[in-house]
């Protein structure tokens, strides 16, 4: 029998990076840890999350899988998340975080991306993004537009 883990929290390299660079001229409080890990601190967010090896790295995420006998990892985001930032950065870190989904299915016999997120502020969303949108039980799908 295979087994799941259906809520594997991740941190793609790509929006650690993102943090890293622009966190802080967004409102966040961003530093390193004595383990040489990525801090911070966003506003109206009560914990400080340290982007551990094991939330970021997927060779990590495998080894640990392989010696806790996990099967497959359906990855999710989770705290800070997106909504603290600007819209504008809000747009950026979701937009590292999908693409960073697109790429880990690579293992896609181990990892699976859960409830993948297209996190967009209403101010910053077109009418036309928005119509392509469609909810579904695994998540959200973006369509591609017409013309495309």
């Amino acid at each position: 029998m295979l087994k799941i883990d259906t809520h594997a929290h991740w941190f793609p390299p790509e929006w650690v990076d993102l943090i890293a660079r622009e966190g802080a001229a967004n409102g966040a409080e961003v530093g390193k840890n004595e383990h040489g890990q990525v801090t911070m601190v966003a506003p109206g967010i009560r914990m400080k999350p340290s982007f551990k090896a094991t939330y970021v790295d997927i060779p990590t995420r495998l080894k640990l899988m392989d010696e806790g006998r996990v099967d497959m990892h359906a990855l999710s985001l989770t705290s800070p998340m997106v909504y603290w930032a600007t819209p504008e950065f809000g747009l950026k870190l979701s937009r590292a975080f999908n693409d960073a989904c697109a790429a880990a299915h690579l293992k896609p016999s181990r990892i699976s991306v859960h409830n993948p997120r297209i996190i967009e502020s209403r101010r910053t969303t077109s009418r036309s993004t928005m119509s392509r949108v469609t909810m579904s039980r695994s998540g959200l799908t973006l369509s591609p537009g017409r013309g495309r």
